[in-house]
């Protein structure tokens, strides 16, 4: 032995006993399980909130897609589920869906704590001037009707969603139980709303009060009118026939739906369907599957009337739009006409796809302009720029914090469970190891 280990010998033996805390041991290990546990948890939220940021970063819509130049994006598809809901600003295209829209609310259960409405159906914007995209919410439904120069939504229970700012306002006393989303006229001068077998058109954007006209044989929807271009005459298409009357309630004309068998089933030609030299435009429509039995695909031909008299006038040979369930015309560009169309899934009365299309005089078939990504029942696009077509990239969605940080907390509360078994399994085995 050593000096030095007799001098350290020495030191121990007059130093004080220290003891050990009855179940040190225990309580430091589980100290370093729940360490563990949430050095795991820490590491999925940084991954779950980073990963989305890192992915719009790493987009090229904003070099791509970021023209300057308003107009209509030669594309769309559907975003990702972080997509931002803030507000899209101008907009160029609003689409929707049943159960497509990332962010839509279930319909049974409000279970989606982070996000401020209660939304089942949101609609999708992309921007007017850039491929920036965002989710849309409000009300239950929020539509697609959006105004011709892209900044403004209505939305039910007779609102105006500014896409801009995020502000409504409120355009007639509110109805809860009769929830109208309104329409726009042709030049977004005016909104209609269809309710009680009246319409009403009120001025935009000074609200004020225009007209009132009473339809009792009739009880339309808002795709079912059409308001002329100086605000005197509506026409209404519903209960198999059309009726055109004026502001002052005098009823011009009406014919059955089917008056002209030769050319079939009429239809008012959509919301931009009176032309400004007083033309109604008018779809004869030929059923592929039955004739008069509810919504099916069918072959529709535009045709044009006098809207003074029903009369029909000679006009410009269109292309027949084929296995369509649904066509309106939203503007015109001289005599042709752009138009969004529904066309059938199958023979089938749901709808398969929408599009944008124009139609030109002498041509054989529509021309696609823009579709909206599968699964969507609902398109509309900022008629003003119908005609322009900007340079279109990679999809800018931003990032929405808080559906994030929602639902990486649904994600952690699902796992929580098996994290639980998981550790109550390796205590049981680190148990079991020590009592061999």
């Amino acid at each position: 032995m050593t000096r030095l280990h007799d001098a350290f010998e020495r030191l121990a033996e007059r130093a004080p006993e220290v003891r050990v805390p009855a179940g040190f041991y225990r309580r430091s290990r589980r100290r370093h399980r729940w360490r563990q546990v949430a050095a795991a948890v820490a590491v999925v939220a940084v991954v779950a909130l980073g990963a989305p940021v890192a992915l719009s970063m790493g987009r090229t819509g904003r070099e791509i897609g970021d023209s300057g130049t308003p107009g209509i994006p030669s594309r769309v598809t559907m975003p990702p589920w972080y997509t931002s809901a803030g507000a899209p600003g101008p907009t160029s295209v609003m689409f929707t869906g049943y159960g497509g829209v990332p962010q839509a609310d279930h319909e049974d259960v409000d279970w989606a704590w982070w996000r401020a409405d209660y939304t089942v159906y949101p609609s999708v914007a992309v921007g007017l001037s850039a491929d920036t995209y965002r989710i849309v919410r409000g009300p239950y439904t929020v539509g697609t009707e959006l105004s011709p120069d892209g900044r403004y939504l209505l939305i039910p229970d007779r609102r105006v969603l500014d896409l801009t700012t995020g502000r409504t306002r409120q355009v007639l006393p509110a109805r809860p139980r009769a929830q109208a989303a309104g329409a726009w006229s042709a030049d977004g001068r005016r909104i209609v709303y269809v309710e009680d077998r009246r319409t009403t058109v009120v001025s935009w954007p000074s609200l004020a009060f225009e007209a009132s006209f009473p339809h009792p044989e009739h009880v339309p929807v808002e795709q079912d009118v059409a308001l002329s271009a100086d605000g005197r005459m509506l026409a209404v298409d519903s209960n198999g026939a059309m009726t055109v009357r004026r502001s002052d309630g005098l009823r011009l004309w009406t014919r059955a739906e089917d008056a002209e068998p030769a050319l079939g089933r009429a239809r008012i030609g959509g919301s931009a369907a009176w032309r400004a030299d007083g033309r109604l435009t008018v779809f004869a429509r030929t059923d592929l599957t039955c004739d008069g039995c509810g919504l099916h695909p069918a072959t529709w031909r535009l045709t044009s009337v006098d809207g003074a008299t029903g009369t029909p006038v000679p006009g410009p040979d269109y292309p027949p739009v084929r296995s369509a369930l649904s066509v309106e015309v939203v503007a015109w560009r001289g005599e042709v006409a752009y138009a969004v169309v529904a066309y059938s899934l199958g023979a089938t009365p749901d709808v398969g796809r929408v599009e944008l299309v124009r139609l030109r005089p002498g041509a054989a078939t529509p021309e696609r302009l823009l579709a909206a990504p599968a699964g969507m029942t609902g398109l509309r696009v900022a008629t003003d720029f119908v005609d322009v077509q900007r340079p279109t990239g990679d999809p800018e969605p931003g990032v929405n914090a808080a559906e994030i940080v929602g639902q990486a907390s649904v994600a952690l509360l699902c796992l929580s469970p098996f994290a639980l078994l998981a550790l109550v399994m390796l205590r049981v085995r680190r148990r079991a190891r020590r009592s061999r």
